[in-house]
């Protein structure tokens, strides 16, 4: 993994301090060298973090022979190789091992046309010099983030909102609606990043700038497709096929000229790729897990018990809040607003893993294709809701008023599903997954906040999202609107942001765009067994992995919030819910978050952790980027 950026400006000749500065912003990424292009109007940087030939061959930015194409490139294409072969055979020479030549050749003989081919993660951009257009791209899934800022005649990207930052001409004014969806969903939804002045790509999209015009214009080229017929879960050539496709992904990924390690939770997911791994690495594999001191949140005896089992070299990191120096690094690189409590941990066992090695295997995505959340499970055993009429689901949705009052379980049950039941087919589903409900966000707003906080506000971008799916069933909508918007926005963010911030490079096999297409010819309904979730990679794992590995219950990453804001992370909090810096926000009402981290201190229990949690993240970011609110 890189960072890359660049600007495209008429000017671009007198702001090679900007560039160089922008390409030191982003130093964190890529340690081992750096290079700049500059050609006007065009100017590009690259930082690099050498995982695949590692000589100088693979320096960056990197120019075809004629001088017409030039590419700065942040990923991994893991089949290049096999791409290469293909091209050598249209009479392509190369000068380096490197995949970043295969792109580069690829793209001058077939324009981004050579996406289809492209099997990985990436985010790049290419300069061509002749017609004076920019082309950038971020991978199918979005597992590389790029940033762009497009204003006064200038256009500029990088691999961090922050590089952008630091262009004297890019405004710091806050985006008042994407904080409002961060307050909602812990992400900001892309395109938008909390700044007016900056966008992200979308994952599955690319966009191109033509510099003679100004004009940038955006196009999705991937999305998953529907399921087709209805395939049971117990379909043995499918299943086959998804094995296959797994093996082979995680094989593709062990492609490295440094050591490979796996982050290994203990989990179904993690596990998997741990034992495949194990059984391609030529070496002893390393894994790497995290201990917390709560019994109830710690998955470390897991951990322990499949690396035993597969003969890794286990490393277990005890995750408390870190020195002040992890605490400073965690915050300053979340980047844009990005409320994900499992950043801090997934940033600590990153400085641990980066000790041993340079690349680590990750099980992000295996609850997404294979339908493994409890919101999964909800929306499928209440879709059948969706064909009653609207104003019976309201009727039913208003008895459950009183039950719905109460301070229980139930009553918290209650309440969402009256909310989703008195929604749209559309809106329903992501009442389940936001962080806290309408009524205690209003209270801790600022009264001109809450006019900004409003359903439309809030769901807008999911809607679209489930909207404009070809999915038939509300399950198949939400599944590709947590892979369009949740995953890269949240999950791929937390894991690029933390690793990348310690120059450790994370691969992620059930991400593989061809497994998700495989994955893809299955229906929800063949993805359940019951209400039993996972079933076919269950399946698979028995073949791999103990049977009470595979089926523990399904356990997520969860932190010890109140701990942290309570005492680990006092020294932090305390500052963000003073009434000075809660009253800068402009965004909280001063006197009531206060008062709730008052009570907090005083009582050692948090009545909303989440909730504080976003409250602390979000002044945290306005102060350290200096955000005009």
């Amino acid at each position: 993994m890189c960072g890359i950026g660049g600007v495209i400006a008429e000017d671009v000749s007198r702001l090679t301090g900007p560039l160089e500065g922008l390409a030191e912003r982003l130093a964190h990424r890529g340690p081992d060298d750096h290079g700049i292009y500059l050609g006007p109007p065009a100017g590009l940087v690259h930082r690099r973090l050498s995982i695949l030939d590692l000589s100088q061959r693979g320096h960056q930015p990197m120019t075809t022979e004629d001088g017409r194409f030039t590419l700065v490139h942040n990923g991994e294409v893991y089949n290049f190789r096999e791409l290469r072969k293909d091209l050598e055979g249209r009479g392509c020479r190369f000068y380096s091992d490197s995949d970043t030549e295969v792109i580069l050749q690829y793209f001058a003989l077939d324009g981004e046309a050579c996406l289809e081919h492209l099997r990985g993660q990436f985010a790049f951009a290419v300069w061509d010099r002749d017609r004076r257009r920019l082309f950038l791209v971020r991978d199918r899934l979005g597992m590389k983030p790029v940033y762009y800022s497009s204003d006064g005649g200038r256009f500029a990207f990088a691999s961090e909102l922050r590089a952008l930052l630091g262009l004297p001409w890019v405004s710091r004014q806050m985006d008042r609606e994407a904080i409002a969806q961060f307050l909602a969903y812990q992400y900001v939804p892309a395109p938008r990043t909390g700044l007016q002045s900056c966008a992200k790509l979308p994952a599955g999209h690319y966009l191109t700038v033509d510099a003679d015009s100004g004009t940038v214009s955006t196009r999705e080229y991937w999305r998953p497709q529907a399921p087709g017929r209805d395939r049971p879960a117990g379909d043995v050539p499918l299943v086959d096929d998804v094995e296959a496709t797994l093996i082979d992904s995680v094989n593709l990924r062990l492609v490295s000229d440094v050591e490979v390690g796996v982050l290994l939770s203990g989990g179904l997911d993690s596990s998997l790729i741990a034992a495949l791994a194990t059984r391609s690495s030529e070496t002893q594999l390393k894994t790497f897990s995290v201990r917390f001191e709560e019994t109830a949140l710690d998955e470390s005896r897991f951990a322990r018990s499949v690396a035993d089992y597969l003969g890794t070299e286990h490393h277990e990191l005890d995750a408390d809040s870190g020195n002040d120096d992890s605490v400073e690094t965690f915050l300053d690189h979340l980047d844009e607003p990005l409320g994900d409590p499992a950043c801090l941990p997934t940033y600590l066992i990153a400085q641990q893993a980066r000790k041993h090695v340079k690349v680590v295997l990750s099980g992000e995505g295996a609850d997404e294709i294979f339908l493994g959340y409890p919101h999964y499970v909800r929306e499928y055993g209440t879709q059948w809701l969706w064909r009653l009429p609207g104003s019976f689901r309201h009727l039913v949705g208003a008895m459950l008023g009183p039950i719905a009052a109460g301070r229980t379980r139930g009553s918290k049950v209650a309440r969402r599903l009256g909310e989703v039941l008195r929604s749209s087919a559309e809106v329903g589903p992501t009442r389940w997954v936001t962080v806290f409900g309408k009524p205690e966000i209003s209270r801790m707003l600022s009264p001109d906040f809450r006019e900004v906080m409003n359903p439309a506000t809030v769901f807008q971008p999911i809607v679209d999202l489930y909207r404009s799916s070809d999915q038939t069933s509300v399950v198949g909508r939400g599944m590709e609107a947590d892979l369009r918007s949740w995953l890269p926005e949240d999950l791929l963010m937390k894991v690029d942001k933390m690793t990348m911030a310690i120059a450790l490079e994370a691969r992620a096999p059930f991400l593989d765009h061809q497994l998700v297409e495989v994955t893809q010819r299955l229906s929800p309904a063949a993805k359940f067994r019951g209400r039993q979730t996972k079933a076919v990679l269950k399946e698979i794992a028995l073949k791999y992995l103990p049977q009470d590995i595979v089926h523990r219950k399904k356990h997520g990453f969860e932190v010890p919030l109140a701990r942290w804001l309570n005492a680990d992370l006092s020294r932090w909090t305390e500052n963000a819910f003073s009434l000075e810096s809660l009253s800068r926000s402009g965004i909280f009402d001063a006197e009531v978050v206060h008062q709730m981290s008052t009570r907090m201190r005083a009582t050692g229990s948090v009545a909303n952790p989440r909730a504080m949690w976003l409250v602390f993240i979000l002044v945290e970011w306005l102060r350290r980027n200096r955000i005009d609110s």
